[in-house]
């Protein structure tokens, strides 16, 4: 580009921050159990997968919350909610790579970690 017969450079700069943050939000949002804030589905079958790609070691377990339905139905679904929260909080602070969080909420009543 020529100004006043000098070549010139023109450089637009534009703060991204607020779009990276929302970016990032969005992210945590589409692989998180909004109830108890672990990976849902697709945030677990994304990690296993990376998981066994890099023939990393694994170990897996399954948990499936048995009389959910039967808590739910007598003491109401904020006492479910509230065992559900309660478990996931318990499994967390057990498990050994809790800061890679790859504690998984797999359905309704299951849960995975790997």
């Amino acid at each position: 580009m020529q100004w006043q017969g000098e070549q010139a450079f023109l450089y637009i700069i534009r703060d991204v921050t607020k779009e990276k943050l929302r970016e990032e939000r969005l992210r945590m949002e589409a692989n998180r159990d909004g109830l108890t804030q672990i990976g849902n589905r697709h945030y677990f079958l994304e990690k296993a997968g990376d998981m066994l790609k890099e023939e990393s070691s694994l170990t897996f377990c399954y948990c499936d919350l048995d009389h959910l339905k039967y808590i739910n139905d007598t003491f109401g679904h904020d006492m479910g909610n509230l065992e559900i929260r309660g478990i996931a909080r318990f499994l967390l602070r057990r498990s050994k790579n809790t800061s890679e969080k790859k504690m998984c909420l797999q359905g309704l009543e299951e849960m995975s970690s790997a």
